[in-house]
């Protein structure tokens, strides 16, 4: 009766073991995969063979280097590519090597050790080490997605300058008034055309070609009237303000004379006529003042000497000559085209 009991006892116990067992499994048990901490969303890493190295080794050491900023920062697919160029190895990583410079980095390693593990091992990890610090650098200063940072702004751009004004044309046609005296005694005025050539920025040279009329001899026997034609040459300096609005032209001038006198006896006498040359040399400085960009007002005044004269004599006594200082002044129109 005891034996019975105690084997009853026996089996009781061990069917509690057994239903409790499967219950307390749990404890014991690793934590589900989601809740592990893993990478989401890795970088791709390739890496050519000539860099000698355990890619698989690399991409572990690197995926540890920059587990907590990956899991803190919202990305876009990120890839790396490690290559050898010119005795170094050069590292792109996108998507920040196709935007600029950035994203493309060379980096040294020390020489692979062949068969050696520890030195493969010690490539290994210093690779590792410098992706993770490339990516995590970019990572930080440069988030993908972001926008890019703009260009500072450029400058104002400072106004073109003005262009200076041009001196009027370089051809000149004017009309000019004379009024000329000889110290001999006789005074002539008429008119002068103007044709005009610059030669550069201040040379300037003329021609000029008109008419004088003069005051009349008188005698109680006869009248002479005096008349001219004229034409001069001229050459000199022309300049003109920065504005040009005022211009200053000194002239060396070469003038030369054809007087015709023409004699009215009052008595039974015939009419005569005499005709003689006269030469002047003269300087002549003039002021042009600027009406518009083609039409100026000039005024001018010189100051010469007769090199060939006429001596004018009524019944053998001078009344009158053109010969000794020259003085005139002109007063006109230019215009420049």
């Amino acid at each position: 009766m005891i034996g019975s009991l105690l084997v009853f006892a026996l089996l009781a116990a061990t069917s509690e073991t057994a239903t409790t067992g499967p219950e307390r499994a749990p404890e014991i048990e690793q934590a589900p995969p989601e809740q592990a901490p893993q990478l989401e969303q890795a970088p791709q890493l390739e890496i050519d063979p000539c860099v000698e190295v355990d890619e698989a080794q690399v991409r572990m050491l690197m995926e540890l280097q920059i587990r907590d900023i990956w899991t803190t920062h919202p990305r876009q697919p990120v890839s790396i590519a490690v290559h050898c160029k010119d005795g170094a190895l050069e590292v792109r990583v996108e998507p920040w090597a196709s935007l600029g410079a950035e994203g493309i980095r060379s980096i040294d390693l020390p020489a692979a050790g062949g068969s050696d593990p520890a030195a493969q091992e010690a490539r290994a990890r210093e690779l590792a080490l410098a992706l993770a610090e490339v990516v995590r650098r970019l990572e930080l200063t440069h988030p993908p997605g972001s926008p890019p940072t703009p260009p500072p702004p450029a400058p104002p751009a400072a106004p073109p300058p003005a262009p200076a004004p041009s001196a009027p044309g370089r051809w000149q046609l004017g009309l000019l008034g004379e009024l000329e005296h000889f110290n001999g005694g006789q005074t002539i005025w008429g008119a002068d055309v103007l044709v005009g050539a610059r030669a550069g920025r201040f040379v300037l040279g003329e021609l000029r070609a008109g008419f004088r009329r003069g005051e009349d001899l008188d005698a109680p026997w006869v009248r002479v009237t005096v008349g001219a034609e004229t034409a001069s040459a001229a050459v000199g300096l022309n300049v003109w303000s920065g504005r040009q609005r005022v211009g200053l032209a000194l002239m060396a001038r070469a003038q030369g004379y054809l007087f015709e006198f023409q004699s009215d006896p009052a008595g039974p006498s015939h009419a005569g006529t005499a005709r003689a040359l006269a030469f002047v040399l003269a300087i002549e400085p003039r002021i042009l003042v600027a009406v518009t960009r083609h039409l100026s007002l000039a005024m001018g005044a010189a100051a010469g000497t007769t090199v060939h004269g006429i001596v004018l004599e009524l019944q053998g006594a001078v009344s009158r000559s053109l010969t000794g200082l020259f003085l005139s002044a002109n007063l006109g129109a230019v215009f420049a085209f």
